[in-house]
């Protein structure tokens, strides 16, 4: 009974390195896709107002919270969400029109 106990867990460690072989074309491609995605994005940010592109990089890093950011600029939560919005509207239409 050990010896059967060791065996299958000598079978599972083979086959948890199974589990680790993937594609790398496909992790390559998907790479590539994503670090398209992110230099169209930093183009359409920079595009906006500097305002908008600190605000949008203070809210992205999780650093800090809408609240904080509002008191930072010393405008309303409400209006950083609105700004959000709007830089999130704006980068929604210019990968559309991409």
């Amino acid at each position: 009974m050990l010896r059967k106990q060791n065996r299958e867990k000598i079978v599972d460690l083979g086959l948890s390195h199974l589990e680790q072989i993937s594609d790398d074309s496909t992790d390559i491609e998907d790479g590539y896709e994503n670090e398209q995605l992110a230099k169209k994005v930093n183009d359409t940010l920079l595009k906006l107002s500097k305002r908008h592109q600190n605000i949008i990089s203070f809210y992205r890093s999780g650093t800090f919270k809408q609240k904080d950011i509002a008191s930072v600029y010393q405008i309303s939560p409400t209006l950083v969400n609105f700004m959000i919005k709007e830089v999130i509207h704006s980068c929604q239409a210019e990968l559309d029109v991409l």
